[in-house]
């Protein structure tokens, strides 16, 4: 029974990184298809982009370190047959960061035409920073999803729901894109917009897809037999202080690299369109966020952005 566990997580292990290397191919594939589609180009990843970077860090607030966090003290508590614990963690956490997450995403919504006429100076920014604003709240839920799963060793789950919703955001987007510039005539503020809209409805669909998970399977395991030897019931404020000592130091290194790109959104336009005009700057802006980004994340070998 041991033996099969440890090949289990293995066999996850291994599956998780096949779906990471799959996940940032499809991400390199939909950057690179935005990037060089007609009437998208520059001006669309600077409106894109942009957004995207004040959109991050709300998702670093309430997702970044969550699926860690959660999977540790899950594992901590059916490693001692404490299952009840374990759905406490769990119960604890979808309550908490369900908060969490509804609070920026209602923050992000309400503020939207502040930073995008303030900050960026992008005013196209605004109706893109409405839509990406729910997907802060359906992201957190899916973290604590994902945590819990891989906490019980079932890692495979956490690589199928990331694979899902890549390949949905893809086609998503692909579809939107194409069938927008054409109606529109290739505006690029539309076909931004519609751009988003895939990626977000992608975010809900693989929320759907895992919350589908955990119920189906919940149910299959309810005749489980762990042994509940810990009578020890830790307060759900217990709960919420052991994963923010997992999550901040996480979210910190998150937090950091997101704001220099914050930084970069909201200086390089304001900057430039004083010398060369608005719609130069965020051309340049945009070859910036995107090109220069992409062939910088290439020579390094860091992670594909999904998003930027």
């Amino acid at each position: 029974m041991k033996k099969k566990k440890v090949e289990d997580f293995l066999s996850g292990i291994i599956v998780l990184m096949f779906s990471q290397v799959f996940v940032k191919l499809l991400g390199m594939i939909y950057s690179l298809y935005l990037t060089n589609k007609q009437g998208f180009g520059d001006s669309g990843n600077a409106i894109y982009t942009s957004s995207y970077q004040i959109y991050a860090i709300f998702l670093t607030i309430s997702s970044i370190g969550i699926p860690n966090a959660v999977s540790k003290l899950v594992a901590e508590n059916l490693s001692i047959g404490d299952i009840k614990g374990a759905k406490r963690v769990f119960r604890v956490s979808i309550a908490i960061f369900s908060l969490v997450g509804f609070i920026c995403s209602l923050f992000l919504y309400i503020s939207s035409n502040f930073i995008a006429k303030n900050l960026l100076e992008i005013d196209a920014a605004s109706d893109i920073l409405k839509i990406l604003a729910p997907s802060i709240f359906f992201v957190s839920l899916s973290a604590v999803i994902r945590g819990y799963f891989n906490g019980k060793q079932n890692i495979k789950l956490s690589a199928k729901s990331l694979s899902f919703e890549q390949i949905l955001k893809t086609f998503l987007t692909i579809v939107a894109v194409e069938f927008v510039s054409k109606k529109t005539n290739f505006n690029t503020e539309i076909m931004a917009k519609f751009a988003m809209i895939a990626a977000s409805i992608a975010t809900v669909f693989s929320f759907g897809y895992i919350f589908f998970k955990y119920i189906v399977t919940e149910r299959k395991n309810r005749s489980d037999l762990y042994l509940n030897v810990s009578n020890l019931k830790k307060s759900a404020w217990k709960i919420f202080r052991e994963i923010l000592i997992i999550v901040i130091p996480l979210s910190i290194a998150s937090f950091v690299m997101i704001l220099g790109k914050n930084i970069d959104s909201i200086t390089i336009i304001r900057i430039l369109k004083n010398k060369i005009g608005e719609d130069l700057a965020q051309e340049k802006y945009g070859i910036l966020s995107s090109k220069i980004e992409l062939l910088t994340r290439f020579s390094n070998g860091n992670k594909w952005s999904c998003c930027s």
